[in-house]
């Protein structure tokens, strides 16, 4: 699917629908002068732009066979992330191969608009049918066109950009949505490697399971024993700015099941979804892959230690203690806690060996996250302000929508152990994703860190906007954001 501008006026286009979107406000100031401007006007009450409506229109006699009218609320209200919305509703209602988007109505700037219109086309027309015997009957998409009445020359690049941010958010999202046994420890490997194959500005470090042994990446390890699947810990480099040495380590959890090891995971803890597990580092390979695509001017390492948290006589048990990477030892309580344990050595590994400027992490790492915000944001945990406040921008831009909390001094006494440096849950009840948390920064080392809790936006239950049921792809958009900015 290609999404491209056009200067040609939207009722001249043959197309099998147009898409027209409206504010409340723009539709009362529209002065008909066009047969469709006149046919809009006739229909009154039947639409008045208000959020999320929507009305289909046919047999018009005009080049588009269909004309889709689009509510995008109070002007007040508009924004990126309400254009992004609105436009999903209004794609999401077609069964054809090509459309236009009439983006002349719309009171926003041209980067916003041109940048939001092409995100939502290619997010929206997604779709994993791979499993399905009967296949979705939709028409794919061959071509969406954007109307504009700029010179497109300039705005070309913000279309080819956007397609690419978008078109890897979808990588993700089958990635995610895939099997388990198509995604593990070995499967995903040879992914990274064919990404560093492929460009030149990415090298790649694998360590194998003996090699994180002899390394003593014992936390790791001791999370991947149980499995069938042997761990894997790869690292991959994209220099996209040789003359600088500032780099930024994107962190991935990596686990391709999570069972919960012998503390298993009883009914109700979305076992049935558990692949998604890997959402983290399957992000932080689409993130590397974006940034290669886009050849975007910055010097980033993707660290994804893939491991399947399997219950098993070589599993890992409640109880053990274990010696980190980085020298501090942990003690065990729960084994259903092992995102926190590969991320800890993968932070201390990557800071030793790799020395960057700054650590974000993004892991399916709470389901205490999840009781707190639902579906509908991640949450956000640093150690830095300046850091945090770039990841809420991004936020504001890309509508990828975090929430920060707050990591106060008392929460360190939660993850305190009687036997060692620190233990990998609280004994308290309550506090869960704030005590995960406690227990990352305690291997960062004071570096300037941003976790990212995306167990609440990585899979989507029901579909939202833009997001249809399943994986979403959340994190790619948000950190390329960041990144650019």
């Amino acid at each position: 699917m290609e999404a491209k501008l056009t200067n040609k006026s939207p009722e001249s286009i043959k197309t099998d629908a147009l898409i027209l979107p409206f504010t409340t406000e723009s539709l009362k100031k529209l002065k008909p002068k066009t047969k469709l401007e006149k046919i809009i006007k006739q229909v009154g009450d039947d639409f008045k732009a208000d959020k999320d409506q929507i009305l289909s229109l046919t047999g018009l006699g005009l080049n588009a066979k269909k004309v889709i009218l689009c509510g995008l609320g109070a002007e007040k209200e508009l924004n990126p992330e309400r254009l992004r919305r609105s436009l999903s509703i209004a794609i999401k209602s077609l069964n054809v191969k090509s459309f236009v988007i009439s983006l002349l109505n719309v009171n926003l700037s041209i980067k916003d608009k041109i940048t939001s219109a092409t995100e939502t086309v290619v997010l929206s027309t997604y779709n994993f049918d791979k499993y399905k015997a009967k296949k979705d009957k939709k028409v794919p998409v061959k071509e969406a066109l954007l109307a504009i009445k700029e010179p497109m020359g300039k705005y070309q690049t913000l279309v080819k950009e956007s397609q690419i941010i978008c078109n890897n958010t979808n990588f993700v999202r089958d990635l995610v949505n895939e099997n388990s046994e198509e995604t593990t420890t070995l499967t995903l490997t040879n992914q990274a490697k064919a990404l560093a194959a492929k460009y030149k500005s990415v090298r790649i470090k694998v360590l194998t399971e003996k090699e994180i042994k002899r390394q003593k990446l014992n936390l790791i390890h001791a999370v991947g024993k149980g499995s069938n699947y042997p761990p894997r810990f790869v690292i991959l480099e994209y220099r996209g700015d040789p003359r600088s040495k500032e780099k930024t380590a994107i962190v991935g959890k990596g686990i391709t099941f999570d069972t919960g090891g012998i503390n298993l995971k009883p009914y109700g803890s979305f076992l049935e979804i558990m692949r998604n597990d890997m959402a983290g580092a399957g992000t932080t390979l689409g993130i590397i892959k974006a940034a290669a695509e886009l050849k975007l001017k910055k010097n980033l390492i993707g660290a994804m230690p893939f491991v399947e948290n399997m219950i098993g006589p070589k599993a890992y048990k409640p109880g053990d203690t274990f010696v980190s990477y980085s020298g501090k030892t942990v003690e065990v309580l729960n084994t259903d806690a092992e995102g926190r344990l590969v991320l800890a050595d993968a932070f201390s590994y990557i800071i030793k060996n790799y020395k960057p400027a700054r650590i974000i992490d993004l892991a399916t790492l709470t389901g205490a996250s999840i009781a707190t915000f639902y579906e509908y944001v991640a949450a956000m945990l640093s150690n830095n302000t300046k850091l945090s406040n770039q990841l809420q921008n991004s936020s504001r831009n890309t509508g990828e929508q975090i929430w920060e909390m707050p990591l106060y001094e008392e929460y360190k006494a939660l993850m305190k152990s009687d036997i060692a440096d620190i233990r990998n849950i609280s004994r308290e009840r309550f506090g869960g994703l704030i005590s995960a948390a406690v227990f990352l920064e305690s291997f960062v080392e004071n570096l300037p860190w941003a976790h990212l809790d995306i167990a609440p936006t990585a899979w989507s239950s029901k579909g939202f906007y833009y997001n249809k049921m399943g994986a979403t792809g959340f994190g790619v958009r948000l950190i390329i954001d960041y990144l650019k900015k």
